[in-house]
């Protein structure tokens, strides 16, 4: 009887010489036939261990059969699907297949919490039930709906590329009502304020002011009084701010300060559903940009800006920084997030009077529909043509509450009618 076959596992091959070459000892993975030195000395039993691992991962993948075309739900697993999707949304190479995302490690984040739930099921178990059950585990509706809706996608992807024959729906819970949220020009001034005066401080642990609050020559918020001031007078979204440049750079937004044009998409790149066309940056904004990029004087000489938001000569993102900025200024209960900007350039924008709504959408690269249904009710002129018809007492002199009466009708019947009879 055959001895049965032992499992892959790890093996010490000691010190040895060949052809006058001494050889160190190491751990080897041993499966059958098949031996790979690791490199990993007597010491180093970890990463022996990561090599094994490597080894049986690779196996694995290889053995496991590749996915029927057309296969029935109850034959796909979601956990393939979502592994498919991330790997291509993720994917950093020069010519991805469809459009990676931003931000990886909250992407990568939200695929974990589906592959947690439904990483067991097969798409033949995504129903109603299930989802809803998603959206209970998951506790609010509006986190529930964004993971549910890339989990769509997903799906949407494996049937495009021939892996399902069925059209698996996911159930999706209701929309939340818009972000509305939007600041006054005195609460953006006096962020602004606080951005501009605000010094970092510390108490020395020793010397003559030993445990005394002092200011130190440190400005932390400096350097997002630029992305406030772009975000209020062009009403772009963060990225698009905090990611410019003062010269065009390849995958970056850019603002040409002669021209007065704020390029928020780079040269080639793929337009999506969140437009961002170029724009000429009003005066007042293209005169602060162009004092703010000659930069600081250092021993008497300019150290001219390469980035619009510029932290320690990188460009930085305010999100952090500016959440502080927000909870010092306007409390920790003020609803305003990053997006909020956007918000009160439009708003300020429709509350003029003077800027047709097409003129504001295409300045914010928005559909006039879009701001009519979310800004509308700021228009000074919303309702005045009924405000007109009721105040000069027009509306319900020409109407009657009743239908007239035929002429001489009298009670039922005519009064002939009722001499006649």
């Amino acid at each position: 009887m055959p001895r049965p076959r032992k499992p892959a596992r790890l093996d010490w091959e000691a010190e040895r010489t060949e052809n006058g070459k001494t050889r160190p000892g190491t751990w080897v993975v041993t499966d059958g036939r098949y031996r790979k030195r690791t490199g990993c000395g007597a010491e180093d039993r970890a990463g022996a261990e990561e090599a094994l691992a490597a080894y049986l991962t690779e196996l694995h993948s290889k053995e496991r059969k590749a996915p029927k075309r057309k296969a029935m739900a109850e034959d796909v697993m979601c956990a393939d699907v979502l592994a498919t999707y991330a790997e291509r949304k993720t994917d950093a190479s020069p010519n991805p297949i469809i459009r990676p995302v931003k931000r990886t490690d909250e992407f990568l984040s939200l695929i974990d919490r589906l592959l947690d739930f439904f990483g067991e099921m097969t798409l033949d178990d995504v129903d109603t039930t299930t989802c809803h059950a998603f959206i209970r585990h998951r506790g609010t509706h509006a986190g529930a709906r964004k993971d549910l809706e890339i989990f769509q996608a997903a799906i949407n992807m494996a049937i495009a590329d021939g892996k399902l024959r069925e059209v698996v729906k996911v159930s999706l819970p209701g929309k939340g009502k818009a972000r509305e949220g939007w600041m006054k020009r005195e609460e953006v001034a006096a962020l602004i304020r606080y951005c501009r005066n605000h010094q970092r401080t510390w108490r020395p642990p020793r010397g003559p002011n030993k445990g005394q609050l002092i200011k130190i020559d440190v400005w932390p918020y400096r350097h997002l009084i630029p992305w406030i001031m772009t975000a209020v007078y062009t009403a772009s979204r963060s990225g698009r701010i905090w990611t410019a440049a003062f010269e065009e750079t390849p995958g970056r937004p850019w603002i040409d300060l002669e021209t007065g044009t704020y390029h928020r998409m780079w040269r080639n790149e793929v337009e999506t559903k969140k437009r961002a066309e170029d724009i000429t940056i009003p005066d007042r904004l293209l005169h602060y940009l162009r004092r703010y990029q000659r930069g600081p004087l250092v021993d008497g000489v300019r150290q001219p800006r390469s980035n619009l938001v510029e932290w320690k000569g990188k460009a930085a993102n305010p999100r952090l920084a500016l959440i502080k900025v927000l909870n010092a200024v306007l409390g920790p209960k003020h609803g305003i997030v990053l997006h909020s900007f956007r918000h009160t350039s439009i708003t300020w924008l429709v509350m003029t009077g003077k800027v047709s709504l097409q003129e504001i959408g295409q300045y914010a690269s928005m559909t006039e529909l879009m701001i009519r249904k979310v800004y509308g009710h700021h228009h000074p002129s919303r309702d005045a043509a009924v405000n007109r018809a009721f105040s000069t007492h027009g509306a319900g002199k020409n109407t009657r509450l009743v239908p007239p009466r035929p002429r001489g009708f009298a009670g039922e019947t005519p009064i002939k009618e009722r001499e006649n009879a």
